[in-house]
Parts: structure tokens; C-alpha cells; sequence
């Protein structure tokens, strides 16, 4: 977790602090080490939030771009019994989740029916292949309009098939500090469903996403 309340307050993590977990009230401590992002983490070693996993360098950059009181928005869960934590809601209360790591595809759905509004932004530089397969299946991509969008038929050529059946809008980011070709890359939205046997993509900006 990047916040924690100590004194009541939304306080990030800081070496030397103690403070409670937002979503269940337990003690947590500041993990303030070299080798992973500072963060707060339960004294117990329980996880309130099943959904939870470790936050990357990639993963708080994103967050960066939002107002801090739209970060880390805790939401309960009433069938589960659980709060869930969005990475970021705006004022809209739009969902955005930012993905590094695999997900299995039954949590995916999982987190789509609870929130809803919402859309994925996926780390598309996670795997060697990733962005080498974009860079592929892009060849066939068919401009659609004037407007940023295109058609494709086989999107699996693309794009890796954990998101193809997504209910909602999956934004890939394929921006590597590492690769020159893919900082020209702007992000590219698979939206949900089909036209036809066709799945439509859409390039935007990172600033008009943001």
C-alpha cells in the first residue's frame, strides 16, 4: 500500500512509522528498503484486500499522473466480505487499474462486474515477445474513419489473449525506457466486444488519456 493512516492522516511510507490500514484497521509498518518501492505492509502479514499484489516502479509512475486523493480508494465488497482497493477513481468514478503482473482470466471478471466503470492499463513491455507481437500484428491494422481507430481480424496477433475477452476497455502501454521504437508507441485501447468478427483498437496519447 502506498498510504496508511497515521494520526488520522493519509501518510505515505516513510522508515520509522507506524500506522493502520485504511480498508481494515490493523497496524501496519513502512517498508522502506532498496530493493522495493516504499510502501506499508500488515504487521499480521495479512492481506486485507484479495486482489492485492506488489506494487512496481511502472505501476506508481502511472499513479503519479492522478490527484493523490483520487489513489488507493478502498470499496467494500459486500458479497466477499472484503474491501477492494482501485488504484485509482476519478471524480467520474471511473476505475482505472493498472496491470504489471499476469492475472488469472476468472479474477480479471472478477474485478470487471465489481467496479464496473472502469478500465485496465497494462504494462505491455511485461514479457520479451509482447511488444515484438504488437509490433507484428500491427501490419494489419485497417484505419477505420479519421479519428485514431482501426479494425483487426485476429487481435490474439497483437495483443497477449489474457485481455481479448475483457468487458471493458483494456489500454496497453507498450512504452519502454529500454527501447527507443517503443517510446514512439502511443497507447492503444482494445475495446470490448466486436464489430462483426472485427475487434477494434484505438491509438490515443499518454496525455489525452491522462
Amino acid at each position: 500500500m502506498r498510504f496508511a493512516l497515521v494520526n488520522n492522516e493519509r501518510t505515505e511510507a516513510q522508515s520509522g512509522l507506524n500506522g493502520v490500514c485504511p480498508g481494515c484497521s490493523q497496524p501496519v509498518i513502512a517498508k522502506c528498503g532498496h530493493q522495493r518501492i516504499h510502501h506499508w505492509a500488515h504487521v499480521s502479514k495479512k492481506i486485507c484486500d484479495s486482489w492485492w499484489e506488489n506494487e512496481t516502479e511502472w505501476h506508481r509512475s502511472w499513479k503519479n499522473h492522478f490527484p493523490l486523493e483520487w489513489q488507493e480508494i478502498f470499496l467494500p465488497d459486500e458479497q466477499a466480505g472484503e474491501k477492494h482497493i482501485a488504484d485509482v477513481r476519478t471524480s467520474h468514478c471511473l476505475i482505472i487499474e493498472f496491470q504489471h503482473s499476469h492475472i488469472k482470466p476468472e479474477e480479471r471478471a472478477s474485478r470487471e462486474a465489481f467496479y464496473k466503470n472502469m478500465v485496465w492499463v497494462v504494462d505491455g513491455t511485461r514479457l520479451k515477445r509482447d511488444y515484438p507481437r504488437f509490433c507484428k500484428g500491427k501490419e494489419y491494422f485497417r484505419p477505420i474513419g479519421e479519428h485514431g481507430f482501426f479494425s483487426v481480424d485476429y487481435p490474439e496477433e497483437c495483443f497477449h489473449t489474457a485481455w481479448l475477452d475483457s468487458s471493458v476497455p483494456v489500454i496497453f502501454d507498450f512504452h519502454d525506457n529500454t527501447s527507443a521504437d517503443s517510446q514512439k508507441e502511443p497507447l492503444w485501447c482494445l475495446l470490448p466486444g466486436r464489430a462483426g468478427h472485427y475487434a477494434v483498437i484505438m491509438a490515443l496519447s499518454y496525455e489525452a488519456f491522462i
